[in-house]
Formats: C-alpha cells, structure tokens, sequence
C-alpha cells in the first residue's frame, strides 16, 4: 500500500473498510461508507459487473444481476464463459456503481469465494432473495421456470466488502 490507504473498522457492522487520506483527495473527496449505506446501496440496485478468472489468470468481467440477501449475492447462470470460470476457479469479486450528476458516485466491491446452490432449499432461499430483490421485473412463473432449465444457482459468498462514494458535494 502505498500510505494513504488505511484500514477502519465500521462501527456499525465490522466491515473492514479502507479509507482514502493524502493531497490528492482535497478536490474530490473521496469517503469511506457505512455499512448502513453499503446496505442500502445493494437493495436499491439489482446489476453489477461480476469478474471471474479462469485458472489462467486472464480477468473476464461481465454485467450480472444480483440479489443480495444482506449476507450473500446470488446470480444464475446458463452454460458459458464466467460458468466455466467460477467452475475452474471460484472466486470472484462483484462491483454496484451508482453515478449522479456532478460527478457524484458511490461504489461497492465485493469480493469472495463462489458456493454452488445445489441442495433444493437452498434453491427454494435462493430464489426467494433473487424475486424479492427483482420483484418489479419478475416473469411469470412458467417462464421463469423455462429460463432456468439448465441453469446454475450460486452464491458469492463475499469475504471483504468495501464502499466509498466521492465527488463534490452540493451546498
């Protein structure tokens, strides 16, 4: 690290968040969020872009929908790339972005071990927090159930979970 990166502990949760210091923070500043705010943060949102490796190393990052059960991400997946990946290597790290005007954003990263979801209740939980989290957007359940066939549920069950937001703020 190169000094002005600082571990802090959130009182509020015990999630290990870094802290930003140092010259070049004074025009934007740079804040560390609470875990209240993390959490909220990942409610509001249900996209992020999940990057997995292959046991090659080569990075391979791509926009996944989420739900977060306020411990742990799920995600399906069909037969593909970032399948074959977590299969090879699992793990993973997931980044939430929200960007308003002015320069203002916050982000999230998530970073873990994947956990396959083979077991039938933990399906049946799985799917709960995945409706739950996407319940405006929801398919009918005989589509839902189409677009599952073949498909694989997992968990990324995160290790570190940090989150800053920055730009300048108004008033």
């Amino acid at each position: 690290m190169d000094g002005r990166r600082a571990a802090a502990m959130d009182p509020d949760g015990g999630v290990n968040v870094p802290a930003r210091t140092g010259p070049d923070r004074a025009e934007s500043p740079v804040r560390a969020l609470a875990t209240t705010e993390i959490r909220v943060i990942l409610r509001r949102n249900s996209w992020g872009i999940l990057a997995t490796a292959h046991n090659d190393g080569r990075p391979y990052a791509v926009p996944s929908a989420y739900a977060w059960d306020g411990q742990h991400f799920y995600f399906v997946s069909k037969d593909g790339r970032k399948r074959r990946n977590l299969e090879a290597n699992p793990t993973a790290c997931l980044t939430v972005v929200e960007i308003e005007g002015n320069g203002r954003w916050r982000s999230i990263v998530a970073t873990g071990t994947i956990e396959w979801v083979d077991a039938p209740h933990e399906w049946a939980g799985a799917l709960q927090a995945i409706r739950a989290q996407w319940i405006q957007a929801a398919p009918p359940p005989s589509l839902e159930a189409a677009r599952l066939e073949g498909a694989r549920i997992f968990r990324l069950v995160p290790d570190e979970l940090t989150g800053r937001a920055g730009g300048r703020r108004e008033g």
